[in-house]
C-alpha cells in the first residue's frame, strides 16, 4: 500500500513568503477538519506523534520523491487551525528558483503533505476516512494542483502494482479522485456486472477479473 498524500490550496495554506528575494516561506501544509476531495478528514493532533520523532519530512515537488529536493522544511509544528511549516528552498538550485517564482506567480498551487497513517486509528465516515494518528510524515511537497482528485500521467501508471481489490480501491480513489465510499460501491457494480455477464458467480474468479479490468483500463489510449 501506497503513502497517503493529502494537498491544500494556497489559500486555504496561508502561504507567506519572507521577503521578496530568498526562498523562506511558511505556511499550512494541513487543515484540520476539512473535508478533501477523497472525502477524507485529518482530526487535530494527528500529526502528534510523527512530529515528535524529531524526524522532518522530505521537500519535494509534485511528490517527485526520486528527485533532488528543491528544499527543506526547518520546523513543523500543530496549532488549532492545522499543521505549521516553514521551508527553505534550496539557494542555487535552478528548479527551487523557478518553483519560487511560480509559488510567487500562483501557477503552482499548494502543499502536499505524503504520510503513513496508523491504520488503528482511521475510521470510516460518510464521505472516507478519518484519520487521527499519522505515524511517520514521509514528506511535504509544493504541488501544481491543490487537490488529490487530479489524474495525472504517472498516476495510470502506477495501475500495475495493483494485486488485489483492496490496492484496486486505493488506486480508484488516488488516480481517479473517488471517495471510498464511492469506490467501493464502482468495485461492487463491476463484480456484478462481470457475475451478469458470465452467467452466474462460478464462472469467473470475479476479484482476479476486477483488477485485470482496472489494471489495463487506459483513458489515455497509450
Amino acid at each position: 500500500m501506497k503513502p497517503i498524500k493529502k494537498s491544500i490550496a494556497f489559500d486555504k495554506a496561508q502561504m507567506k513568503f519572507a521577503d521578496n528575494s530568498t526562498g523562506v516561506f511558511g505556511g499550512y501544509a494541513s487543515v484540520f477538519n476539512n473535508v478533501d476531495g477523497h472525502g477524507d478528514v485529518i482530526l487535530p493532533g494527528a500529526f502528534d506523534a510523527a512530529l515528535k520523532t524529531g524526524k522532518m519530512p522530505a521537500m519535494f515537488f509534485n511528490h517527485e520523491q526520486w528527485a533532488v529536493p528543491i528544499g527543506k522544511w526547518v520546523s513543523a509544528v500543530e496549532d488549532n487551525r492545522g499543521l505549521y511549516v516553514n521551508g527553505e528552498l534550496t539557494q542555487g538550485n535552478s528548479q527551487s528558483a523557478d518553483i519560487a517564482a511560480a509559488m510567487k506567480h500562483g501557477t503552482v498551487a499548494g502543499l502536499s503533505v505524503g504520510f503513513w497513517p496508523d491504520w488503528n486509528a482511521v475510521e470510516e465516515s460518510d464521505t472516507g476516512l478519518v484519520f487521527s494518528r499519522i505515524a511517520e510524515l514521509q514528506e511535504i511537497s509544493i504541488c501544481t494542483f491543490p487537490a488529490n482528485d487530479q489524474a495525472t500521467v504517472s498516476s495510470y501508471k502506477s495501475m500495475d502494482g495493483i494485486m488485489n481489490l483492496s490496492d484496486a480501491e486505493n488506486w480508484l480513489r488516488d488516480a481517479a479522485g473517488l471517495t471510498r465510499k464511492q469506490a467501493k460501491t464502482f468495485v461492487s457494480r463491476l463484480k456484478s456486472a462481470i457475475q451478469r455477464d458470465a452467467g452466474g458467480p462460478e464462472s469467473y474468479d470475479d476479484a482476479a477479473k476486477i483488477v485485470d479490468l482496472i489494471k489495463h483500463f487506459n483513458p489515455l489510449g497509450e
